[in-house]
């Protein structure tokens, strides 16, 4: 079994920088970090289709790509 501690420190350093909107198109490794940021009830986490969709999700300021599939807004 893998050490999944990398996922809390992903999703802890995210916290710590303020973001706690995100946008997703969820996959299994970044699911990792997903599962993180859902148990916490200060972090909105929206799954979306398609990434054009997740880049929409915030009118305020362009969002902050992390990879592909997760994107902090």
């Amino acid at each position: 079994m893998t050490d999944q501690s990398w996922a809390k420190h992903v999703a802890d350093v995210l916290r710590r920088n303020g973001i706690r909107l995100f946008a997703t198109v969820p996959d299994y490794i970044v699911s990792h970090v997903l599962d993180e940021l859902w148990a916490d009830s200060e972090c909105r986490v929206v799954t979306t289709t398609r990434e054009e969709e997740a880049v929409g999700q915030s009118p305020r300021r362009p969002p902050r790509r992390l990879t592909s599939c997760l994107i902090g807004i």
